[in-house]
């Protein structure tokens, strides 16, 4: 697993307070050590410190580790395609938290003094830990609240006594997050970020994916009382459907000709993804009302498939009458178009069923020919 997940899963919490909404407010921790490292191994105990004293402080704290771990698995490319060029913003986003909160170890300092007192002489070990922290809107990346707290502890050597300080550092850690908590829960008394959480659903807006890609030319078939059909030419989209949308590494959703979806506005990495096609993977600038057109880009082997499906409706398109069978070949054809996830707008008439509009995916209750086929 990549370094910048595991960082990413020693640092991640979310922290919910009640203070100021009847919901739960939430926030996305993200740890980060910048006094060297000697300070790694313990970001977790760190992170357990955090959770343990903002309970205490009367702010609701759940994991969001577990999800992280389960969503990638084994699986580094997964991992990567969610910590990858996203900010603590972006994952708290991908969160559905409300707020991301950094909160950063800045140093870690050691001052060492000498003392002689009343015939004793030894030193007196000086340890100083500052962590900063700043809580996020994930709407627009501004900061609504940020402090520093500082922790302390000495350790006194002598010629009689050594102590290696071996739990001076997570001590230090513990009293740094019980600062930390409390110089929350205060900023909070102040500042209703219960109000601003509630903000955020106003601050997202619609865009729209439309999705296309080459059309194939579909014969009208008439159904006859014989049982042939009569065949006339007719121009008909072939839209392929179900394309897998994934927003900062996650997947919102599916799309097709022209579909809606919600984000928050500015800068998002967008991916495209379906069985047959080229990925299309770009940075985007989400807006209110922006309409993204994109051309879908068929791999080799799904070219050759239509191109041979285009050469058989265009030979259909030549004759004037199809019996039974042939019929029956079409429906076969229509098939494998479904099955492969396409749309397609066909149009069948008989003397007792009016012209109707067949859309892969509909279960037609009226129609003879494809009935079969688009009702399984």
């Amino acid at each position: 697993m990549t370094k910048s997940f595991l960082a990413l899963l020693a640092g991640v919490v979310v922290v919910a307070s009640q203070a100021y909404s009847a919901e739960p407010t939430v926030a996305a921790l993200h740890l980060k050590n910048n006094a060297g490292p000697s300070l790694e191994s313990y970001l977790g105990a760190f992170e357990d410190s955090i959770s343990s004293r903002f309970s205490s402080a009367g702010l609701r704290i759940v994991s969001a580790r577990g999800a992280l771990e389960a969503f990638s698995g084994d699986n580094d490319a997964a991992a990567d395609s969610v910590t990858d060029g996203s900010s603590l913003q972006r994952v708290a986003q991908n969160l559905g938290a409300d707020f991301a909160l950094s909160a950063t170890i800045t140093s870690y300092n050691k001052n060492t003094k000498s003392f002689d007192s009343y015939g004793v002489k030894g030193t007196n070990e000086i340890h100083t830990l500052r962590v900063s922290y700043q809580l996020l809107d994930v709407a627009d990346g501004a900061s609504v609240l940020a402090d520093t707290v500082s922790a302390q502890a000495t350790i006194r050597q002598t010629g009689n006594l050594n102590d290696d300080g071996g739990s001076m550092l997570p001590n230090l850690l513990d009293e740094a997050a019980s600062k930390l908590a409390t110089a929350f829960a205060n900023k909070t008394k102040s500042t209703d970020i219960g109000a601003i959480a509630a903000k955020k659903s106003e601050k997202e807006v619609t865009f729209t994916l439309a999705i296309t890609s080459q059309t194939i030319a579909i014969p009208s078939v008439t159904a006859r009382e014989d049982g042939t059909f009569d065949v006339k030419p007719s121009t008909y989209s072939v839209e392929p459907a179900d394309f897998t949308v994934e927003l900062d590494g996650l997947t919102i959703g599916s799309a097709g000709s022209a579909t809606e979806f919600t984000a928050l506005p500015g800068l998002h990495r967008l991916k495209i993804t379906r069985e047959g096609y080229k990925d299309w993977s770009r940075m985007v600038n989400i807006r209110e009302g922006m309409t993204l057109k994109i051309e879908a880009a068929q791999t080799a082997a799904e070219l050759a498939k239509m191109k041979e499906l285009v050469s058989y409706f265009q030979g259909l398109s030549k004759q004037t009458t199809l019996s039974a069978a042939e019929a029956e070949v079409l429906k076969g054809r229509a098939q494998a178009l479904r099955q492969s996830g396409y749309r397609i707008d066909t149009q069948i008439k008989s003397d007792s069923v009016e012209e109707t509009d067949l859309h892969i995916g509909d279960t037609p209750q009226t129609l003879d020919l494809l009935r079969d086929v688009f009702s399984n």
